[in-house]
């Protein structure tokens, strides 16, 4: 998103990740300012938005904390692992018209947008860790970014162990 970021993580312990970051675009790039991916349906000048007027402080701000727990919880398994990530988005402010294909205002009294994240995953043998997530806010798929959505996914990941062989090309 052409922006800058800045990230902080820290592990205060073996098993705690603590972490934040900070993005934002430069004041002087406008196709990002705020509006990378504005509804189709505003008017565009040379490839441009056309802005509503923002005031100077506006800038387009996300922010991301997190927390992650990492334990063995049931030892027979593997590790167990928890976490929350909370992102809170600037645009919040921007009022987008989309009920009647509009234009995009400003409100200077809107609170920041936030969306939640949890997760648990457990780790099932070396291989195999089955996740469980929720999401609540914005739409992880860029098509729907303006539709707020909870999301419920349920899931394997598979954990190959990399030391296997498949092919061993230096065998003579």
């Amino acid at each position: 998103m052409d922006g800058y970021v800045i990230g902080l993580s820290i592990d205060p312990s073996p098993w705690l990740r603590l972490y934040g970051e900070l993005s934002y675009p430069p004041k002087n790039i406008k196709s990002v300012r705020p509006d990378m991916f504005a509804p189709n349906w505003l008017l565009r000048n040379d490839d441009f938005l056309i802005n509503p007027e923002y005031p100077d402080w506006y800038n387009a701000r996300i922010v991301n904390i997190g927390i992650e727990i990492n334990y063995p919880i049931f030892k027979f398994l593997g590790n167990t692992t928890i976490g929350y990530d909370l992102r809170m988005y600037e645009e919040g402010k921007v009022i987008y018209d989309h009920v009647d294909g509009g234009a995009i205002y400003f409100d200077e009294d809107a609170p920041w947008e936030l969306e939640h994240t949890v997760k648990i995953a457990q780790e099932l043998d070396t291989a195999i860790t089955l996740e469980v997530s929720y999401h609540n806010g914005r739409s992880p798929f860029n098509n729907f970014y303006f539709q707020h959505t909870s999301i419920l996914s349920v899931g394997l990941r598979f954990n190959p162990d990399y030391t296997v062989t498949m092919l061993d090309t230096n065998k003579n």
